[in-house]
């Protein structure tokens, strides 16, 4: 029940903080996955086989402050993919 779409958050955004959800944080949310890659992708690839073929899908939970603070709290290999 705490699920919402870009647009409607972004909505929210500009609503109550004259905030772009789209110009302004999504942006900051790219730059830090892309951080954690290069921070531990090497240890997140593993062995590389010519072999494999698939793929992990990891979940990314942010925190932002009243402020629009933006915060990585962590990242899960298993995350909930419900609606």
């Amino acid at each position: 029940g705490n699920k919402l779409s870009y647009s409607d958050f972004d909505k929210i955004c500009l609503r109550e903080k004259e905030v772009s959800f789209y110009q302004s944080i999504l942006p900051q949310i790219k730059n830090r996955v892309g951080d954690t890659f290069k921070a531990a992708g090497s240890k997140l690839i593993g062995e590389v086989r010519s072999d494999y073929n698939g793929f992990e899908c990891l979940g990314f939970d942010f925190l932002l402050d009243d402020d629009l603070n933006l915060s990585l709290i962590e990242v899960n290999t298993n995350p909930c993919l419900e609606t």
